[in-house]
């Protein structure tokens, strides 16, 4: 099975337990200032948008937010409870038209792809950008890529990861026509990048 729809299988299986954990705190919320202060306009695609943690404080600031995510029980979770529009969908095929986003926000969703694929997405991400468009993008820092056990829903290889240096996700960022800062902090590696 595909690594992501298999992720997507474990994230589906116990989607309760999921949206309750991914509720309790937004990262938008505590680490999106960079993101909002480079923004040129209030239109930002919530990619890979669980069920709509950040997508709620960007509805909150007024941002007119759309959320794809590829598990379904997120996007109906989502729909539920944000002021947004959210649709189902793959990362490496985004069902939106070029260049109609002011800014992408792909928190802690990449590292469920294969490296390969990664770079498929964030090309999908510099695609709908706007010229002057802005990328928030956070994966797992590390060297390691497979799947690891969901501890906490009774174990199993059901998660796929892929862990990255900053400068390795920087030259990623440059195979799909993007290019910013890719910060090793802790466990993350975080970027803000724009199109080329």
């Amino acid at each position: 099975m595909d690594e992501s729809l298999q992720t997507a299988a474990t994230y589906e299986d116990h989607a309760d337990a999921y949206c309750e954990k991914y509720r309790t705190a937004s990262v938008a919320e505590r680490h999106g200032d960079p993101f909002f202060d480079a923004l040129a306009g209030d239109r930002v695609l919530d990619a890979g948008c669980g069920p709509g943690s950040d997508a709620a404080v960007f509805a909150a600031r007024g941002l007119d937010v759309v959320g794809v995510d590829i598990t379904h029980s997120f996007v109906a979770a989502a729909r539920e409870d944000v002021d947004g529009a959210f649709v189902r969908g793959d990362l490496r095929s985004l069902p939106v038209p070029d260049g109609a986003f002011d800014g992408v926000w792909a928190c802690a969703v990449l590292h469920h792809l294969p490296k390969p694929a990664a770079v498929d997405a964030l090309a999908e991400f510099e695609r709908v950008l706007a010229d002057d468009g802005v990328l928030f993008c956070s994966v797992k820092r590390g060297e390691s890529a497979g799947f690891e056990p969901d501890d906490d829903h009774g174990g199993g290889d059901d998660r796929f990861f892929a862990y990255y240096g900053g400068d390795e996700f920087r030259e990623l960022l440059a195979d799909a026509g993007l290019e910013g800062e890719a910060r090793a902090e802790g466990r993350w590696v975080n970027t803000l990048a724009t199109p080329r």
